[in-house]
């Protein structure tokens, strides 16, 4: 990202436009070789994405909320209970990740909808996605348990066995100074007023 204040600059035309936001996301591996191929000029420290935020700010650019203060509001669509991903041959699928990867293909392929229209789904297959795991001991002594309460992405958790942290968790001091110097701020003091989720 040797071009971000290049990239910024031409962005700054927006500078104070409350309807113009930046939505920065990671660079990530979901499988596939593709992203072994991609440069390396990728960002993948939160501190240089803390950084780029920073930027931004000193540019009057908005950086739209990434963190997600709610049980749950970080997961994607998979773990819900009517979510389903429908392809071209009627199938109902959890996952549009596991959808690609050959050994995961068929647990993600809960269902398909007959002729009548109606919703055939195998409950068993549907419970891998939807049934929660005993909470590990070092989730429950983890500060910011709170946050998640181990709700994280299934795909991850349950077909790769992988322990999955929020990505909050690295960049919750820096994000929360980030939050006291903008207008973001007055949005969560407001959703702890009045009890609601925001985002």
């Amino acid at each position: 990202m040797s071009n971000i204040n290049e990239y910024l600059d031409e962005l700054a035309v927006f500078a104070g436009n409350e309807h113009f936001q930046i939505h920065w996301q990671y660079v990530k591996d979901y499988g596939g070789e593709q992203v072994h191929s991609m440069t390396e000029d990728r960002i993948f420290e939160s501190n240089d994405f803390v950084d780029f935020i920073n930027l931004a700010t000193k540019r009057g650019i908005g950086s739209l909320s990434y963190m997600f203060f709610g049980v749950g509001n970080g997961l994607c669509e998979a773990p819900r209970k009517y979510s389903y991903f429908i392809d071209h041959e009627a199938k109902l699928h959890k996952c549009t990740i596991a959808l690609y990867q050959d050994d995961t293909s068929e647990v993600n392929n809960i269902g398909y909808i007959n002729e009548q229209g109606v919703a055939v789904i195998d409950e068993e297959k549907e419970a891998v996605w939807l049934i929660r795991d005993t909470v590990e001991e070092e989730c429950e002594n983890c500060v910011y348990f709170p946050l998640c309460m181990a709700q994280t992405c299934p795909y991850g958790r349950k077909l790769r066995n992988k322990k999955v942290c929020i990505n909050e968790k690295d960049e919750l001091v820096h994000y929360m100074r980030y939050l006291a110097k903008t207008s973001l701020f007055k949005e969560y003091r407001k959703v702890g007023e009045e009890n609601y989720a925001c985002v």
